[in-house]
């Protein structure tokens, strides 16, 4: 079996790991929505109905002035709201109007929570957002408390009915009839916990230092300027030597705070929580690990054999936009629609800098309706894959105000944008085959790395509080990266520790299955358009108007595709690679 690069490895975790989950938690409907008409051609984002209209007006980003939300504030008006809906002299329109201004504090406040987050990952030196996203961090867990009781309450009111009608929709209080979340002093705390682990693992990861030679040295400047390939093994080990250990340590508590929290919840494993309560999946944990298993047994053989791709060519953060500008521009409808706007108010990052975080992500500022795209660039060929990646869910986001809650479904969108955008750019003949040749290879290897961190956090979760050490922890992965196929018994040692550096086991647990499932749609869309020039394009524009509020099965099976799940439908994905690669 040839040895992987454990850089390529490294690389390919800090790349897929940073998308932000699009989510709102709940938005009064705002009117009927009218899907465009592109058959006169291009329509400029200006002319572009979208189905919310911002609480905010559009502000380019860096115009957008942060200030502390009002927290305090926010919780009594929602107590004090509540109150009066039992009161018995309030009529329903009172109640909704004070509601609904509370409502845009409330979405203020997580705007807020976002931006801090986004201009910290930008410098993470920033001792000011720093410190804001954190505050920002440890007040979500008392908004939302205080949310939930305003819920609970207008559910037991009179009002109810009338509440539901004029408002917030039907059946709208049926979840609050029994205690909420919140309800319990027990759960609350262990959410705060949850967070305040994960703002540790965050700070955790601004500008690694090892001593080196004498002096305190930044590992990311170690690893650019590492010789050969043994001295940036050495200074890898080196920072796992430092920060293994503490990465370990939090993501044991993780573990332990997240096991408890599913148990206080009524969930019987954390796995189902997390696909009920936080990515909206319509299929199970047990469906996961066989379709984990099949790509074991499947596709670990056909890369293992797959040659690798050459070194790719290098692209700078000014090309990269430029080829995405071109690529939205010859794929039209809605994805040049959306470019307008990413333009007109400045809403990407993709500047290079030692301060920055790691990975990229594609978050969502709902006050003022806005996606916004941040990306760490590596300077390749690579770059231009990840902004179309990034650029897909922004697409998503703005055509759909964030209103598609599963995570498996915008991932179809992010990725099916990196297949589309291989033949639409002028990058030239050789550039352009090194590119598609690379997102194929890409494209196997993410099947074979993602369904790796997914059995790993499957069996990390499964071990007793006995056996849940960093020891252990570390022993699983090689494990899971020998059967997978993307290191041998020889070279697994090197890979042993890498996991710390996977940010969704921190962040979001059992998110990364999400990549599986959703680049099997997103090839099947890629596949369309190699067949008939125009159909990939077309499925994707399609399934982007029937994505809100649906689930992944029900979305595929709107747009006539085949579920991962289907027994023959790896065996099909094992025959395209072996012929593509």
């Amino acid at each position: 079996m040839k040895k992987r690069c454990f850089a390529l490895l490294l690389a390919l975790a800090l790349l897929l790991t940073g998308c932000s989950p699009l989510f709102d938690l709940y938005s009064a409907a705002r009117g009927e929505y009218t899907r465009p008409d592109y058959s006169d051609g291009a329509i400029s984002y200006r002319e572009f109905q979208r189905p919310y209209q911002p609480r905010v007006k559009y502000t380019a980003e860096p115009d957008i002035e942060y200030v502390r939300p009002d927290v305090d504030g926010l919780c009594s008006t929602l107590k004090s709201i509540g109150a009066s809906s039992t009161g018995g002299k309030a009529a329903a329109a009172d109640i909704i109007n004070q509601f609904d201004a509370a409502y845009d504090d409330y979405v203020l406040f997580n705007t807020m929570g976002e931006l801090a987050y986004l201009r910290y990952t930008r410098d993470l030196s920033d001792s000011y957002y720093e410190a804001e996203y954190t505050w920002c961090t440890d007040q979500t867990t008392r908004v939302e408390k205080a949310m939930e009781d305003c819920y609970t309450t207008m559910a037991k009111s009179s009002l109810r009915s009338a509440l539901e009608e004029q408002y917030f929709g039907e059946d709208f209080f049926a979840s609050y009839d029994s205690d909420g979340v919140y309800s319990d002093a027990r759960t609350v705390a262990l959410l705060q916990q949850e967070s305040e682990l994960q703002a540790q693992y965050v700070a955790l990861q601004n500008d690694p230092s090892i001593e080196w030679n004498g002096s305190t040295r930044s590992v990311s400047e170690l690893l650019e300027n590492a010789v050969t390939a043994d001295l940036y093994y050495e200074v890898l080990g080196a920072y796992y030597d430092a920060y293994g250990a503490q990465a370990g340590e939090i993501y044991i508590k993780l573990i332990q705070t997240r096991r408890e929290l599913a148990g206080r919840l009524g969930y019987g494993s954390y796995a189902d929580y997390a696909y009920d309560a936080l990515y909206y999946r319509d299929y199970t944990p047990a469906q996961a690990e066989r379709y984990v298993e099949r790509v074991r047994t499947e596709l670990a053989p056909v890369y293992t054999e797959a040659a690798e791709p050459m070194q790719l060519s290098a692209l700078s953060a000014d090309e990269t936009m430029q080829h995405l500008h071109e690529a939205a521009d010859t794929l039209g409808g809605e994805v040049q629609t959306a470019m307008g706007f990413l333009d007109a108010y400045e809403l990407y990052d993709i500047t290079s800098s030692a301060n920055k975080m790691p990975g990229s992500y594609t978050t969502y500022l709902e006050s003022y309706e806005m996606p916004y795209i941040y990306i760490s660039p590596e300077g390749t060929l690579a770059d231009l894959l990840t902004a179309a990646h990034e650029y897909g869910h922004f697409v998503d986001g703005y055509v759909n105000c964030n209103q598609t809650f599963s995570i498996d479904c915008s991932e179809v969108f992010s990725q099916a944008l990196e297949y589309l955008t291989l033949g639409s750019t002028s990058l030239g003949f050789a550039r352009a085959a090194e590119l598609r040749q690379y997102k194929l290879y890409d494209s196997l290897e993410t099947f074979l790395t993602q369904a790796c961190y997914y059995a790993f956090e499957c069996k990390a979760y499964a071990l007793p509080d006995s056996e849940l050490t960093v020891g252990k922890l570390n022993e699983l992965f090689a494990e899971c990266c020998v059967d997978f196929g993307l290191f041998d018994e020889a070279s697994a040692e090197q890979a042993a520790r890498s996991w710390i550096d996977v940010q969704h086991f921190f962040s979001a647990p059992y998110y990364v299955i999400s990549y599986c499932v959703s680049n099997d749609a997103a090839l099947q869309i890629y596949q369309l358009e190699q067949e008939t020039p125009g159909a990939g394009l077309k499925a994707f524009s399609d399934l982007l108007y029937a994505a809100p509020e649906s689930t992944f099965l029900a979305m595929l099976q709107d747009g006539s595709l085949t579920s991962p799940f289907d027994e023959n439908r790896m065996q099909e994905l094992a025959a395209y690679f072996k012929e593509a690669l």
